[in-house]
């Protein structure tokens, strides 16, 4: 009875390997399942699921109802989470594992006897059977199989907290690749990733447009000066997905942004931590960087050094007027448009704060209209397109250029084929030589105001049926850029 009362714990003990061995190889031979992760959107809402795909500007997470969630990157503002490893189900395996070692090891001190003396000789007196060690064979090994398995699963496990907002372009890199090999999958798609059961794919939502790679003129050989800028400061800020479901996205505004970051870097000799970037800028935002009417001192002002700063700020994104006022205003992403007034960013409040800057020189680029209108429908119901009365910059401004996409009661168009708006397209082509084909290594606004008249005008007449004529303000030898 002694020996059956060890032996039996071996039968539930296999029975209970058979129930986890499911979740130590996956649920099922032809899914992974992938780390579970916390994501925390720039809007405030939490998605909480595994982790399935990733891609270099969105991935995918399955969240607690089991259906798939595509996210793009600049959408995210801080992920946390850990591998699905699960160190309890290694520790059950340990303990399962000692007991049906310490069964098999474990054995009872074998019957023996012992001689006694007595008057008519020797007796035999029996040794009964001793005690079985086997139970407490198996306790003991089970409790260190639980405690090496389950402390060997902990160490193993990966804990990550990544804050994506605050990240520089290669540490976001390293992450993504870091998540990437978690999740099992190093070759995902940019819009369209296969999920782990292998029998459904998804695409990232319109209003989230994630980043296609392509092979156009201008994201391919970027020109590279040798020369460096330390004083010089910029600002580049790219607004494509909005948070009121009623506001189009603006869908290569992301694209724009950072390429126009590359290209201050290459190109122009900026440095990185000179750049002050943003894409999805809030409210909040605008006025941290650029300050709000009563205060100028925001964060551009605290990086310019007096008088030997070059500022160069881009912005791509909606742009919007006051229909009772006439004035134009910046469109942040938690902006309602109908209430631009009260919290979108005002040109007004932007060009005066910029004239009280102590800058070397200053260059302005705005890819976005401020008539109410866009590339996919009017960001105010109800109302026509509205002539913007802004006061030309540059009577502000001292020793500065300022370019605009288009004229006050026009559209700025998109263009597509080259994953890009078509003023930024053109504005990048012509930096990079186009605007200057005599030498390509001095670029003035006048030459790149010519040059974009000529090509944005006649691609928004071709691609879009409509006019668009990009405004460039300031003096026409103006140097833009000067390669060595």
């Amino acid at each position: 009875m002694r020996r059956r009362s060890c032996t039996h714990l071996l039968f539930p003990a296999i029975i209970l390997l058979l129930q986890v061995a499911p979740d130590l190889q996956g649920q099922e031979t032809n899914e992974r399942t992938g780390p579970e992760i916390s994501v925390e959107k720039v809007s405030g809402d939490i998605v909480v699921g595994e982790l399935m795909a990733v891609g270099k500007n969105a991935f995918v997470v399955r969240d607690a109802l089991n259906d798939s969630q595509t996210l793009t990157w600049s959408g995210v503002r801080r992920i946390s989470g850990g591998t699905n490893t699960h160190p309890w189900i290694w520790a059950t395996g340990g303990v399962v594992a000692g007991i049906v070692a310490g069964v098999i090891i474990g054995k009872p001190e074998p019957a023996s006897s012992y001689s006694v003396p007595g008057l008519f000789g020797s007796y035999s007196v029996p040794i009964p059977e001793g005690p079985d060690t086997r139970a407490k064979d198996a306790a003991i090994l089970g409790g260190a199989g639980g405690l090496v398995f389950g402390l060997g699963a902990y160490l193993f496990d990966t804990h990550f907290e990544y804050d994506v907002q605050s990240m520089s372009d290669p540490e976001l890199r390293d992450a993504k690749n870091e998540l990437n090999t978690m999740a099992h999958f190093p070759n995902a798609d940019e819009t369209s990733f296969k999920l782990a059961s292998g029998k459904k794919s998804i695409s990232a939502p319109t209003a989230a447009p994630a980043r296609v790679i392509r092979d156009t003129d201008i994201e391919q050989d970027i020109p590279e000066t040798s020369s460096s800028k330390p004083d010089a400061i910029a600002v580049v800020i790219g607004n494509s997905r909005y948070l009121k479901p009623d506001v189009p996205p603006v869908d290569f505004a992301g694209n724009d942004a950072r390429l126009v970051k590359e290209y201050l870097m290459k190109m122009f000799g900026y440095r990185e931590g000179n750049i002050i970037y943003a894409e999805d800028a809030t409210q909040a935002d605008f006025n941290s960087i650029f300050g709000t009417s009563a205060n100028y001192k925001g964060k551009l002002y605290n990086y310019v050094k007096d008088r030997k700063s070059d500022i160069f700020i881009y912005y791509s994104g909606h742009g919007a007027p006051n229909p009772e006022s006439k004035e134009g205003y910046f469109v942040p992403v938690d902006c309602e448009p109908a209430l631009v007034s009260l919290n979108g960013y005002s040109l007004r409040t932007f060009y005066d704060n910029l004239s009280k800057l102590r800058y070397k020189s200053l260059t302005v680029v705005i890819d976005a209209c401020f008539s109410g209108s866009s590339e996919k429908g009017m960001l105010l119901t109800n109302m026509s397109p509205v002539f913007i009365e802004v006061e030309e910059p540059a009577l502000k401004l001292k020793d500065a250029v300022v370019m605009t996409s288009a004229a006050g009661n026009q559209v700025s168009s998109w263009y597509p084929e080259k994953g890009h708006s078509l003023f930024t397209y053109y504005f990048l082509k012509g930096i990079r030589g186009e605007a200057d084909k005599a030498n390509g290594k001095t670029i003035t606004a006048g030459r790149l105001k010519d040059y974009l008249s000529e090509n944005v005008r006649y691609m928004a007449r071709r691609l879009s049926s409509r006019e668009q004529t990009p405004q460039v303000y300031g003096k026409r030898d103006w140097l833009i850029l000067s390669v060595p």
